[in-house]
């Protein structure tokens, strides 16, 4: 839930966002919180992942090895090549709930337990 209001104040800022106001300043941190808040829904759900299939929860700890190293990246993409990272990045993160989405909607569809605990 976190993840979503996150990504709601970074969509609402950006339209505010240069370089000098304080909707840029609210821009940036909400960022930075959302690449720690992504990595730590990644790497906590992989476990209750593992035990619905140890695949997805591998998925899921990759993913999140990836996102540790190439969110930090993002800072020093030179400003050409930013937008085009930064929807690399917005890509892994959307993967991953869609993929994550899907397979709880097989569980529900199937009458199996939604719990990832």
């Amino acid at each position: 839930m976190l993840l979503g209001i996150d990504v709601v104040v970074i969509a609402f800022f950006n339209g505010y966002a240069g370089t000098t106001n304080q909707g840029a300043d609210i821009h940036t941190y909400a960022t930075y919180l959302l690449a720690g808040v992504f990595l730590l829904v990644l790497l906590t759900a992989a476990s209750g992942l593992t035990r619905i299939n140890f695949r997805w929860g591998v998925f899921s700890l990759a993913l999140g090895a990836a996102w540790l190293v190439l969110a930090p990246v993002f800072l020093y993409v030179p400003t050409a090549w930013d937008g085009a990272y930064e929807r690399l990045l917005g890509l892994m993160l959307v993967a991953w709930v869609g993929f994550v989405s899907w397979l709880l909607l097989q569980r529900y569809r199937a009458g199996v337990s939604l719990s990832l605990s």
